[in-house]
């Protein structure tokens, strides 16, 4: 095993079990399902996602093709949150457990290909796969450029080893005015630049959490979000 895979492994099921793991299923699940023992976690279906209100977001420059869009929908998702002073806390390492729990994840990249479209082009589906494929450090320029903390996994499964009650408690203590915990992945990007494909995953409280993949298509001097479905969703 890996360094820091155990602590990862349990902080997702610390989390999940916070989170109450009350997920409701958006549509019928399409892809393979193991049986209950094969997967302690299953008991938190995914489905399909929601067509999600679409977001314009101004567009910032990093000096990184595949920051960029990722920072330009932070900010603009995280909007009000920011303004009201609130910090961003993003995990440490990036992560998409939680969008194909029932699958394999060669099985899960090959789902979203058969998704793809001329918005949803192949190439961008394959770069998303090639980089999410093993877990990565969150880039450390978020910090600079957001008003945002990184967590680490060792930090995340002391603070959630509890009750759910106690875990959030012990999460606002540590990170009092945060906007909740974040987790986002590496970015899959077209060729030309111009589309990028990305997962986020929220999660405020007990019973309060979602996660989905997001789409965006720059426009000028903006990257804007595409109501399609890609992948599945979840939420708690």
């Amino acid at each position: 095993m890996i360094p820091g895979r155990r602590t990862r492994v349990l902080l997702i099921v610390a989390l999940m079990a916070a989170w109450g793991c009350g997920t409701k299923p958006n549509g019928p699940s399409t892809g393979p399902q193991p049986s209950p023992a094969a997967d302690p976690l299953m008991d938190c279906p995914v489905g399909p996602r929601e067509l999600s209100a679409s977001l314009r977001a101004p567009a910032v420059s990093t000096g990184d093709p595949e920051l960029d869009p990722l920072v330009s929908f932070l900010k603009a998702h995280f909007a009000e949150e920011i303004k009201a002073g609130k910090k961003l806390v993003i995990e440490s390492r990036t992560d998409l457990h939680l969008v194909h729990l029932g699958s394999s994840y060669p099985e899960f990249v090959e789902s979203l290909l058969k998704e793809a479209s001329d918005i949803v082009p192949d190439e961008m589906i394959r770069d998303f796969g090639d980089k999410n494929r093993r877990t990565h450090p969150v880039w450390p320029e978020l910090t600079r450029l957001l008003a945002a903390e990184l967590m680490g996994p060792e930090e995340g499964g002391a603070i959630f080893s509890e009750d759910a009650d106690t875990n959030w408690r012990n999460f606002y203590e540590a990170y009092p005015g945060s906007a909740g915990l974040i987790t986002v992945s590496r970015v899959g990007l077209s060729r030309a630049r111009t589309r990028a494909l990305f997962y986020l995953g929220e999660v405020r409280g007990s019973q309060d959490g979602h996660g989905q993949l997001h789409l965006l298509e720059k426009e000028g001097d903006e990257w804007v979000e595409r109501r399609v479905r890609i992948g599945s969703s979840w939420e708690s």
